[in-house]
């Protein structure tokens, strides 16, 4: 039913887990299937130097989550602010 990287982010998440004394933390949710998703980070001047999640939905959910917590690691604001909808797509395979 998912591909290879959807089933290896779901059942190996990376980075989950709630942070102590993060910098920021972002929630975000969907009301009509009831996923949410909360993005703990931790940076250094204009880059993030630690990321972590909850995250509480589907397969789907969970291994988006767990690889734009590998891809936004290290990244400044500016390189995050031009990510697209289709990169995420293609992260996802």
């Amino acid at each position: 039913m998912f591909n290879e990287i959807i089933s290896e982010h779901f059942m190996n998440p990376r980075n989950v887990g709630k942070m102590s004394n993060p910098d920021f933390v972002i929630e975000i949710g969907n009301p009509i299937c009831g996923d949410t998703v909360h993005m703990f980070l931790q940076v250094d001047s204009n880059s993030i130097k630690d990321v972590s999640y909850l995250s509480y939905g589907c397969s789907t959910s969970i291994a988006t989550a767990s690889i734009l917590s590998e891809v936004v690691k290290g990244k400044t604001f500016n390189e995050i602010a031009s990510y697209q909808k289709s990169d995420v797509i293609k992260w996802l395979g």
